[in-house]
């Protein structure tokens, strides 16, 4: 079951504006509601007369080519896109010393950590006390 929306003018305006007049490009969730409340709303009905105006003066105009100066401008202001996977690092890094002394600093780090303290190796009597349980005795 599809869900209805309750329909104001706030709405509605946002709608008109966004979508033009036509019904066929409101969004679908919304087009029976807006459509029901420009039949009931003198005000709804104007502002979808004024945006149906404003449709008809924006499909009259033409579409015209950017001049090369224009296009000149706008792919100067355009960023630069580089396939380089490193000018992305580069990017998102700053610079990649950085990432890097942080990588060794930790690999440095971990390492000493791990000579000072060494991993306590259990006596032989512990293991098999462990493997073979608590009535083992060595001279069986």
């Amino acid at each position: 079951m599809t869900e209805r929306r309750t329909m104001d003018i706030a709405r509605a305006h946002q709608l008109l504006d966004a979508y033009g007049a036509d019904p066929a490009c409101w969004p679908a969730a919304e087009r029976i509601a807006l459509s029901e409340f420009i039949a009931e709303s003198p005000e709804a009905a104007r502002v979808r007369a004024r945006a149906a105006t404003l449709d008809h003066v924006l499909n009259q105009a033409g579409t015209y080519a950017p001049s090369d100066r224009v296009r000149a401008q706008i792919l100067a202001a355009a960023p630069i896109r580089s396939d380089d996977w490193l000018d992305g690092m580069r990017a998102a890094f700053g610079s990649l010393w950085r990432p890097a002394a942080v990588l060794a600093f930790s690999l440095v780090v971990g390492i000493g950590l791990g000579i000072m303290n060494p991993v306590f190796e259990p006596e032989d009597e512990e293991i098999a006390l462990l493997v073979l349980g608590p009535g083992w005795d060595e001279t069986q």
